[in-house]
């Protein structure tokens, strides 16, 4: 009799020490920034990778990516009203004061704070050594697939992925309300699509997710 007590005193503390274990695991997510300072306007920091499947995890403790290769592969298939979710859990533990870019302050990212007026993030050639799209990014059955973040060149601010591999998210209403605008392109999206000036949109209301889709943060610089 004592034996069994024993082990289910044993089992409660492991799943309480579990369960303590998750918060503290949302504080050591650090996003890895970079300083964007443009010609005209504030300055302003902005992700120098999009989030990650393991950042999402540790904030959200869910996996909806439809390609789970591994941790340092882009979070995607997430909708906006997960995404500020994700922040505002973020922000509450780090108090960082994270948010989504403007499509402004994602354009001006990508041209590199308006030093290099490129076509896509990075050049204004071919995409290959820049970005995953739908030339380069099939897998062995090919179809095409997202990649590990930061595994192409970057633009000349050091910042990865601006064009293809996942389309991010901006902080911006489209003209039809219930929709908000993305950026980048995708692992799937032909060269146009990846421009730094193309445009399009996902539903922002009713929980609808956007297929590889994803984001990038930017917090104000203090």
């Amino acid at each position: 009799m004592r034996k069994i007590s024993f082990v289910l005193i044993v089992a409660i503390v492991a799943i309480f020490a579990v369960s303590c274990d998750y918060e503290p695991v949302i504080s050591k997510v650090k996003i890895q920034m970079v300083k964007v300072a443009p010609e005209k306007g504030d300055a302003f920091y902005i992700g120098k990778y999009e989030v990650t499947q393991k950042e999402w995890r540790a904030v959200m403790d869910t996996k909806p990516a439809g390609n789970l290769s591994g941790d340092d592969y882009p979070i995607e298939n997430v909708s906006y009203d997960e995404v500020l979710e994700f922040i505002e859990k973020l922000n509450d533990k780090t108090n960082a004061g994270y948010r989504l870019p403007t499509r402004e302050e994602w354009e001006i990212a990508a041209y590199a704070a308006n030093r290099q007026f490129h076509k896509y993030s990075g050049t204004s050639d071919s995409l290959d050594a820049y970005a995953w799209y739908k030339n380069n990014s099939q897998d062995v059955h090919n179809e095409a697939q997202t990649h590990p973040v930061g595994t192409k060149s970057p633009n000349a601010l050091g910042i990865y992925d601006m064009s293809g591999n996942v389309s991010e998210m901006t902080a911006d209403i489209a003209i039809n309300p219930d929709y908000v605008y993305t950026k980048g392109g995708t692992c799937k999206s032909v060269p146009a699509a990846c421009e730094i000036k193309a445009l399009d949109s996902i539903p922002s209301y009713g929980g609808v997710r956007g297929i590889r889709c994803g984001f990038r943060l930017v917090r104000d610089a203090k």
